[in-house]
């Protein structure tokens, strides 16, 4: 039996905990773990073990069934979902690569289409503005700020979110910022405007009805603003737009 020495146990365990204080976790494929089903067993490849993320996959989903396997044996997965090593050389054709870590050589496949499918689909509901989600592609905003209490991101005044929809069609998306001063601000998804005008300093929280898009349609979220240049911290100058508090699809 394999098992982390004490070291990666505890490293594993002060992860959890500075995770679940913060809010987020110590992992990418956390936002896919879990919407992996209680009775859908997933099956590790110990060619791939590594003990910190392995431990966290337990501390964080207690009720997984993780089922062993290792390649390097000749063994094979017990499962349609498969976390293994991202040249996994007996991998099931067509297998889908949903997404790997980017600690460990931990990738996250599956076998079946429509399984991939709704794992590689945005929930209802998902925290997708402040947070890191596998799956939503994210360009012109800084890395997350603040702490347990409010969690946020800089945008640099044009920022763009790109994922595919649920499986159930959105009906409205709900968008929470703090503007730092009186700016013009312009939320669009695909090509419809949601808002265009200028926005006073302090919280903006709006709900927007939506237009219907076919359940799993690729969403493109547009957020622009005007910018400032904030005080140099270390040498480091950052152009900053407005503080992204959430964005959720509803």
């Amino acid at each position: 039996e394999l098992r982390a020495d004490v070291w990666n146990t505890q490293r594993a365990v002060w992860g959890a905990a500075i995770g679940r204080e913060r809010g987020d976790h110590p992992f990418r494929l956390a936002s896919t773990l879990a919407r992996v089903s209680k009775d859908a067993p997933v099956s590790y490849d110990m060619a791939s073990w590594d003990p910190f993320l392995y431990a966290n996959y337990q501390l964080w989903f207690p009720k997984l069934k993780i089922v062993q396997f290792d390649s390097k044996r000749n063994g094979s997965p017990g499962s349609d979902i498969v976390l293994a090593g991202k040249n996994w050389q007996h991998r099931v054709q067509p297998a889908y690569m949903i997404g790997c870590e980017t600690i460990a050589n931990n990738c996250l496949f599956v076998n079946s289409p429509t399984v991939a499918q709704e794992l590689m689909s945005v929930p209802l509901g998902t925290e997708i503005g402040s947070e890191i989600v596998l799956g939503v592609d994210a360009d012109g905003l800084y890395p997350a700020e603040g702490d347990s209490t409010l969690r946020y991101r800089w945008t640099n005044g044009n920022a763009m979110l790109r994922l595919r929809g649920p499986a159930t069609a959105p009906a409205q998306v709900a968008a929470k910022l703090i503007i730092p001063a009186k700016f013009h601000l312009r939320l669009k998804i695909n090509e419809v405007q949601l808002f265009e005008g200028t926005a006073d300093a302090g919280r903006w929280e709006r709900t927007f009805r939506l237009p219907r898009f076919d359940p799993g349609t690729e969403l493109r979220i547009s957020l622009q603003s005007d910018t400032f240049v904030a005080e140099p911290v270390g040498g480091y100058t950052r152009t900053l737009g407005v503080q992204l508090v959430s964005i959720r699809l509803l």
